[in-house]
């Protein structure tokens, strides 16, 4: 299930939409680096998932921390593989800034508008709340700086333990790769169905599950 953890690191250097020679608009080529570990280019339908923040819980029941997790991911054409490309946490869709104009806390909209311009991809799966995520989707369509502005689709019937098995079951088939040692893999093998992590995984794991190559 594990791949290498320079997906996450290193961005595609090219994006052709579509590939030579297809017609298929759900296919771009990625193109990465020629030092890049291993060879990712290919022919990708592209997609992200999220996690709007949710409470972090610790064993004794009181709140750790609230922390939201995005994705960006890829399924080959000719494998059906899907590899996870990069990944990261978020808590605010804007910047904090302190009363003497420093930045405490980075927002997340710079995300969005980069992964659209190396990704080709502004849509987005969720699994939560209609209400409770909604606040952060606004504060997402309304931010001048997010262009173009982000389409979020939400997995209705998806349950978390439902996403977790999905999860499970691509990746003992190998068709799932997250970047070995990161968040998303030791998520994983923990195993806790409602972390950030793999709630982002989870959706991502049933929106390709439910689309048509």
């Amino acid at each position: 299930m594990d791949a290498p953890p320079s997906p996450n690191l290193v961005p595609p250097v090219a994006l052709i939409i579509p590939p030579p020679g297809m017609r298929h608009v759900d296919y771009l080529r990625l193109a990465f680096p020629p030092s890049h570990q291993e060879a990712l280019d290919g022919d990708y339908q592209t997609h992200g998932a999220i996690c709007f923040p949710v409470a972090d819980m610790r064993k004794d029941g009181a709140i750790d921390r609230v922390r939201g997790y995005w994705l960006i991911a890829g399924r080959e054409r000719r494998t059906g593989e899907i590899r996870v490309f990069e990944s990261g946490e978020f808590l605010v869709v804007g910047d904090l800034i302190s009363d003497f104009g420093a930045v405490q806390a980075m927002g997340s909209w710079r995300v969005f508008t980069r992964i659209f311009g190396q990704y080709g991809t502004s849509a987005w799966w969720f699994i939560g709340d209609e209400e409770t995520t909604r606040p952060y989707r606004m504060d997402l369509y309304r931010h001048e700086g997010v262009r173009p502005k982000p389409a979020f689709v939400q997995l209705i019937s998806a349950s978390p333990v439902e996403g977790a098995a999905r999860v499970f079951a691509m990746g003992e088939a190998g068709m799932i790769r997250v970047p070995a040692g990161g968040d998303l893999a030791k998520a994983i093998r923990a195993a806790q169905p409602d972390t950030p992590e793999m709630l982002a995984l989870s959706a991502l794991a049933i929106g390709f599950s439910e689309k048509r190559k």
